[in-house]
């Protein structure tokens, strides 16, 4: 998920590269980043917005809000499903 939307260097790489990306936290992983559709993101928004309160800051919706609310602004917030390689 990019909280700072869709202008930052990391999400136009994930779409220039279509999907390929490898993630890092302690070993090395190649994955495959699925984008989810806009009209799907409002859930997994508010679902992140309740589990990391920093993003408050980045997300402007209360996390309280109905889900309408954060369909209002999903195109902005790109989301992404990370799939393993060896089911990409």
């Amino acid at each position: 998920m990019s909280m700072l939307g869709e202008g930052v260097n990391w999400v136009r790489n994930v779409r220039a590269a279509g999907g390929c990306a490898t993630l890092r936290h302690g070993r090395r992983e190649v994955v495959r980043l699925e984008e989810v559709a806009p009209d799907r993101r409002a859930g997994v928004l508010k679902d992140y917005l309740g589990r990391a309160p920093n993003a408050r800051t980045h997300m402007p919706v209360d996390k309280e809000a109905p889900l309408s609310d954060f369909d209002r602004v999903a195109s902005r917030l790109p989301v992404f499903r990370v799939v393993p390689k060896d089911t990409a």
